[in-house]
């Protein structure tokens, strides 16, 4: 689904390497459950639409902050095509798409539009610097987007100051990407953003994902899986679609060795600087559009396990004494 394409930019999982970090697992552990986040109501309404179950998926479709449209570029004209991958009510639908409307049609406030701007800036020069072709036009955008990041960051460490982190309503789509780029405040950030996820008022794939840069994780936790199975995925770098034999090899995968209990993504390269153009280049739906074997492991995973469950999965960094880039998938059972 396309809302799987925005999330994918927070999508690092955290993971305790040693033994110190026991105390900082504690310090930010969340609930299992996040009732009332937009993405979690999603997720609901999408596993009982799967079962053919359109009162439920009606129940926690309505429950979707219509903010979260907004910033996603719905308008009235549009909001409809939200609803074709879901089992939905006809009345339901009536009442989201009034529910809409209203958040639509009123003012923005000034947090939102604030935001809003930023991120149109932060994108536009992070776009620039990924396609320069020359180390000076290099060195310019880089100059650049130093200027631009740093009143950016300070706008939204005041905000969270003095108002926490922010709803959808505010913005807190645009400061999520504003955030992840700001890791000299991102440790400070982490309580509010916890906060703000057990309210509802943002995603837990966010918290984990800012949990993770602020304190990155490390190989141990995969190489101590005893069962997993490997995969060289390296073509998404280059926006190639995956081979058709290579999908079944998955699917065979998650049906011959039973429920996958985490999802690994290993980035192999010399600099580490090439993993984070990566997490930030994941954003662009173009280079996803290559990326649907995640859907089709959380449905064939729901055909073995019986119940429908979003696996985890994370990305990490591997130094390598090499000029080539690869990324490997790995599934631990």
């Amino acid at each position: 689904m396309w809302y799987r394409l925005f999330l994918l930019l927070f999508l690092l999982i955290y993971l305790t390497p040693n033994s110190n970090a026991q105390d900082y697992d504690s310090a930010f552990a969340l609930p299992p459950t996040i009732i009332n986040s937009a993405i979690r109501n999603m997720e609901l309404a999408d596993s009982f639409s799967t079962i053919g179950d359109s009162i439920n998926a009606s129940k926690y479709y309505l429950k979707i902050d219509p903010y979260f449209f907004v910033s996603s570029n719905r308008t009235e004209a549009t909001i409809d095509s939200s609803f074709v991958n879901y089992l939905l009510t006809n009345d339901a639908i009536a009442e989201y798409r009034n529910i809409f409307a209203k958040a639509y049609t009123s003012e923005r406030t000034a947090a939102y539009k604030t935001f809003k701007t930023m991120f149109k800036e932060d994108q536009a020069i992070r776009y620039k610097l990924d396609r320069c072709d020359d180390s000076l036009s290099c060195a310019v955008f880089r100059q650049r987007m130093i200027r631009t990041d740093s009143p950016h960051f300070e706008y939204l460490h005041s905000y969270v100051k003095q108002n926490g982190w922010p709803n959808y309503e505010n913005g807190a789509m645009f400061a999520e990407i504003i955030a992840m780029h700001d890791y000299k405040y991102m440790d400070y950030y982490l309580p509010f953003i916890k906060k703000s996820v057990i309210a509802g008022n943002s995603g837990l794939n966010f918290y984990e994902g800012i949990l993770n840069r602020a304190k990155p994780s490390n190989l141990k936790k995969l190489y101590s899986y005893k069962r997993k199975r490997y995969f060289d995925i390296s073509y998404v770098l280059s926006g190639t679609p995956a081979s058709p034999a290579q999908v079944v090899e998955i699917k065979n995968a998650v049906l011959e060795y039973g429920p996958i209990r985490h999802e690994y993504f290993v980035f192999e390269s010399a600099n580490k600087k090439d993993f984070d153009d990566f997490l930030g280049f994941v954003k662009n739906d173009d280079y996803w559009l290559a990326w649907h074997i995640m859907v089709d492991i959380d449905r064939i995973q729901e055909k073995c396990a019986g119940v429908y469950r979003n696996i985890p999965f994370t990305f990490l960094y591997h130094k390598v004494d090499s000029k080539h880039k690869r990324l490997k998938m790995y599934l631990a059972y």
